[in-house]
């Protein structure tokens, strides 16, 4: 057996994020244990990441600091533990239907005053809810699930508002999906199978096939597929973690990519738990999952502007309305 080297004995390079010598290698960089310290409680962290204070310190500020290690080259999926992933996910999804059946919201938000606070309370017995109440309270939750996510304290607050916005109303609506398939509904529906399109909506000036299509297609295929809850929830996952808004800065689509990536292994890794042969075919047949959420949004999309056209004194929730 050779003999070990000692520490003055090993190569010295510099790190690749500082310039300081160093001997080690972290997170597949050569990288100073003083950057892996800094990458490493950023990326496992509960609280959003502080913004930039450079103007004010001369030490530099966390958030800079992190992305001159992602900029580098560290990986963050060689900090993430699989298992854990979906025990997360999980429990995250717990909490979002938690929101969702007990909670109401007080105000008619939109999603900027959502992402900074957000009112909501305990929902009360008397309260009848109609489609608006219940697309508010599945947005407003499906928020709360996106926040619960490691990529999102990772984002500055303005890459974070590009994120969401991209993002949440999509979300919302592959969750009303997944809710209703759980039920054993073949389209999608609200709590008291209440119909997704607003009471007041005058069906009759509406195309039926375009709406019983944006009911069913999402489901349709999770029923062809039998999907089960935890590919469900990474594909929600993966769904979210969308790197493409053009407003979203290089350092953000670096670290939303990684993510991205880490669920798409972990939701590779699971449909490959069912068998080695069909495992790669289940996994491109649920990846396709997405290309009908994007056809099921353009069909809504066109739905809301007939709503205008045809019912323009009928106003949408601000969260609709912010998404359309």
């Amino acid at each position: 057996m050779a003999p070990r080297r000692t520490r003055k004995q090993l190569t010295m390079e510099k790190c690749v994020v500082c310039s300081n010598m160093t001997s080690e290698f972290n997170y597949k960089v050569t990288s100073c244990n003083t950057c892996k310290m800094v990458f490493r409680r950023a990326i496992r962290s509960k609280n959003p990441i502080a913004p930039c204070t450079c103007s004010t310190s001369k030490k530099g500020c966390r958030i800079c600091k992190f992305y001159a290690c992602v900029r580098a080259g560290m990986d963050i999926k060689s900090l993430i533990i699989l298992p854990k992933l979906l025990e997360q996910l999980s429990s995250l999804n717990e909490n979002r239907l938690q929101i969702f059946f007990n909670f109401q919201m007080t105000q008619d938000l939109g999603i900027e005053e959502i992402m900074n606070r957000g009112f909501v309370k305990k929902r009360e017995n008397n309260v009848v809810f109609t489609a608006h109440d219940w697309v508010s309270m599945e947005v407003y939750s499906t928020i709360q699930f996106m926040k619960g996510l490691n990529v999102v304290n990772l984002l500055t607050t303005q890459d974070l508002m590009y994120f969401t916005k991209n993002a949440y109303f999509k979300s919302a609506l592959f969750f009303i999906s997944v809710r209703s398939y759980t039920e054993k509904w073949e389209c999608m529906t609200f709590p008291g199978h209440l119909d997704v399109f607003p009471e007041e909506m005058s069906k009759s000036a509406y195309n039926p096939v375009l709406l019983n299509r944006i009911r069913c297609l999402l489901i349709s295929k999770f029923i062809e597929f039998n999907v089960t809850q935890d590919e469900l929830l990474l594909l929600i996952a993966i769904i979210f973690c969308d790197p493409c808004p053009e407003d979203l800065s290089s350092d953000a689509v670096n670290v939303i990519s990684q993510f991205r990536s880490i669920y798409t292994s972990a939701l590779f890794n699971v449909c490959c738990q069912k068998g080695n042969k069909t495992g790669a075919i289940r996994y491109m047949n649920l990846i396709c999952i997405s290309n009908i959420l994007t056809k099921t949004m353009v069909d809504l999309n066109q739905a809301v502007e007939l709503f205008r056209y045809w019912q323009p004194d009928l106003p949408l929730r601000k969260l609709v309305s912010d998404s359309f």
